[in-house]
């Protein structure tokens, strides 16, 4: 009886050891098949890291949103200010900036006072020329400034604004205009247009950055087609922006209507900041603040309903608050920073590689 139990002490131990291994090898199992389930049917995508290449200081307050311009160079706009900076970045500086100031042409028209030295004017004013979350441009020069509060788009020719200023205002279906109210009455911000594309046809794609996150496609009229996203409907660096629609309104303001919206499937935790679009890669990139990581979409079609997320890539650390985004080629992007100093970096090229 001794040398019985002596000899299970003995051996216990190693058939411990053999059974643990092979709990390790189950359980490892187990986790890669259901990473790989959760991937396939669930939609999730394998995050990869993007390394930080260079860090930079573009002189605007909380950068919100970027863009490409003519001649090679690039604009940006900053939540605070109705102001536009358009600047050279060669891949090692920023260089030639410039501004562009359309805040007192928004007080003149749409404001009013005539002074600022009361406080009820004071707020009125900084409604009208603040909270800019998007931007982009046409062939032409034309720039486009997005105002999330208002779901307004603001155009105009930079060397003469007053002349050509036109506005666009967006009307969300009633679904997003109530939960935009019922976040204002809880004393929480809007959430209405982040980012924005220009789409041919006249049409516009932007988004929604939470509740829910989402992507809308707006038109001049409920009759017009979704165009969905692709290489054919996105308007080409040589294109102009179709502005027909202002032939037939009296005054600068034509309003667009909600065609499409594009959601995530199941709760998603990520809001959405920014976009951009690779006509090389076919794909759509988001950004998210909250979750600090661009996302690649392959496929944003009329039929779709779903924004599926092919691919991930965990941002840097050192980047905070990465509110715009631009890719500038196959494994570059350009990520600002929405920060109140900007003294310091908020201005940063990231690569896949």
């Amino acid at each position: 009886m001794i040398d019985w139990v002596r000899k299970v002490k003995v051996i216990s131990p190693k058939i411990e050891r053999a059974i643990h291994a092979k709990r390790i090898v189950w359980l490892s199992a187990f986790l890669l098949g259901f990473s790989f389930f959760h991937i396939t049917v669930f939609g999730g995508s394998a995050e990869v890291k993007i390394s930080l290449k260079k860090k930079m200081q573009l002189p605007v307050r909380e950068l919100s949103a970027l863009s490409p311009y003519v001649n090679n160079q690039f604009i940006g706009i900053g939540d605070h200010k109705a102001e536009v900076l358009i600047f050279k970045y060669d891949g090692s500086e920023i260089s030639s900036v410039r501004r562009i100031d359309f805040s007192k042409v928004l007080l003149d028209l749409f404001s009013l006072c005539s002074t600022y030295m009361n406080q009820t004017c004071i707020e009125h004013g900084s409604a009208i020329i603040s909270n800019w979350e998007g931007i982009a441009s046409d062939s032409s020069g034309r720039i486009f400034a997005l105002q999330e509060h208002s779901g307004a788009v603001v155009s105009f020719l930079p060397n003469d604004v007053r002349n050509s200023l036109n506005i666009i205002q967006l009307e969300f279906d009633k679904f997003h205009q109530d939960q935009s109210n019922r976040h204002a009455r809880r004393g929480r911000s809007e959430k209405l247009a982040e980012g924005m594309l220009l789409l041919k046809n006249g049409h516009i794609l932007i988004v929604k950055e939470s509740n829910p996150e989402s992507i809308l496609e707006f038109a001049p009229s409920t009759h017009d087609t979704p165009l969905g996203l692709d290489n054919n409907s996105v308007l080409g660096k040589r294109e102009k922006f179709n502005m027909s629609v202002f032939r037939g309104v009296k005054g600068i303001k034509a309003r667009y209507k909600q065609l499409k919206e594009w959601r995530f499937r199941g709760e998603n935790k990520c809001d959405l900041s920014d976009l951009s679009y690779s006509k090389r890669k076919s794909a759509l990139y988001l950004v998210s603040q909250k979750c600090k990581k661009i996302m690649r979409v392959d496929s944003l079609g009329v039929t779709d309903e779903f924004i599926e997320i092919s691919q991930e890539w965990a941002l840097p650390k050192g980047i905070k608050n990465p509110e715009s985004m631009i890719i500038l080629d196959d494994d570059r992007f350009l990520v600002g920073s929405d920060r109140r100093n900007y003294s310091k970096n908020n201005l940063y090229e990231v690569s896949k590689k």
